[in-house]
């Protein structure tokens, strides 16, 4: 019975790896040909960004991924940016926030 269920377990986690894999080789490939937009990744990462305690809001349209070749990095791209204060009222307005990611430091 245990062999059973290790046989199936070492399938599950071959078929999680090749989703992580194809995942990953298609973001590149999508990279490749243009800005890949995150979609719900990005409203995670902006309930990241808005954890804090300070008041403000962090609020974005959209969140991309951009591939500069000739500099070898990753731009994670914000679009359409607002900082709110605690009352909702702007206080930054933004078309584009950028945070380059270095390719070489991974």
């Amino acid at each position: 019975m245990w062999r059973r269920v290790g046989r199936v377990a070492l399938k599950l986690a071959a078929i999680a790896g090749a989703v992580v894999i194809g995942f990953i080789l298609s973001l590149g490939v999508g990279l490749m040909f243009g800005p890949v937009s995150l979609g719900p990744v990005g409203t995670v990462l902006m309930s990241v960004l808005n954890r804090s305690e300070n008041g403000l809001t962090f609020v974005a349209d959209d969140t991309v991924l951009a591939w500069s070749a000739d500099e070898n990095r990753v731009d994670l791209r914000f679009l359409g940016v607002e900082l709110l204060d605690s009352s909702g009222s702007p206080l930054v307005d933004a078309p584009e926030v950028a945070v380059a990611l270095s390719l070489a430091a991974f």
